[in-house]
Order: structure tokens, then C-alpha cells, then sequence
């Protein structure tokens, strides 16, 4: 299932004190990024290449193999790093943005197909990509 992520200016306004204060313990969990996608991932953390949709570390692969990993475009990669660089006031007036994810079939066993149409349904950050069939 592909979803579509939108780094919105509201977003941005949220995650402005990520890294700063008290926010600091927290950085993974409310960059811009995260916020975007929480909603649907309540647990999930990034990092600069990865974003773990269901929080789980590196390590953790569930009995069969299965990974909640997914690789993040190297645009959003470079805007992590250029908003960990940046100031408040930067972060809040960076351009809003979205991007793609292929969420894999273990996270959406785990959610429930239910939970994941209801939440892209009502979220105003994340939306269903759906495919165009081809003709051949």
C-alpha cells in the first residue's frame, strides 16, 4: 500500500522546537516527519535515512522475517538534516512538501486494514495513493 505523506505548514509549526528544550529526549518522535505521519503510526520514529512506522528498532523482525522499516526518498533525507541545522524560525518558514511510502504488509497486519482506511480517511497529513491500471 502506497501513502502519500504531506509535510504541511501546520506540521511544520508543531516540530519547530524539536531538538530544543525539552523536546530534546524526543527528537525521532516529533521532527516534522513524524508529526506528519502519527496519525497513522502512533509509534513510529525517524531517522535521517529510515522511518520505523511502528517504532521498532533496527533489530526487531517479527518471527517471519517481517520489517517495519521503509527507506525514506533522498530529498526527505536532506530536509531532516537541513532541519535539524535550522532555527525555529527557519523550520516554520520551509516550504511544506510531500513524499511516498510503501508501507509494507507486516505494518498493515499489525493496524488492521479497518484502522488504516479509517485513518487515511479522516487524516489531513496522509492519503491513499492510488495506482492507475495500465493497459497493455
Amino acid at each position: 500500500m502506497r501513502v502519500k505523506v504531506n509535510v504541511t505548514k501546520d506540521v511544520l509549526e508543531r516540530s519547530k522546537m524539536c531538538g530544543m528544550s525539552d523536546f530534546h529526549k524526543n527528537i525521532p518522535t516529533n521532527c516534522a516527519v513524524s508529526i506528519a505521519i502519527i496519525d497513522l503510526f502512533p509509534n513510529a520514529w525517524v531517522e535521517t535515512r529510515y522511518c520505523y512506522l511502528l517504532g521498532e528498532s533496527r533489530s526487531s523482525y517479527n518471527n517471519c522475517g517481517a520489517y517495519d522499516a521503509v527507506q525514506l526518498p533522498e530529498f526527505v533525507s536532506r530536509f531532516i538534516e537541513e532541519f535539524d541545522e535550522s532555527s525555529q524560525e527557519q523550520r516554520i518558514s520551509m516550504s511544506p512538501f510531500s513524499f511516498e511510502i510503501e508501507v509494507p504488509e507486516y505494518v498493515i497486519s499489525k493496524i488492521g486494514i479497518g484502522q488504516v482506511y479509517k485513518v487515511l480517511s479522516e487524516s489531513r497529513t496522509l492519503e491513499l495513493v492510488m495506482l492507475k491500471e495500465t493497459t497493455i
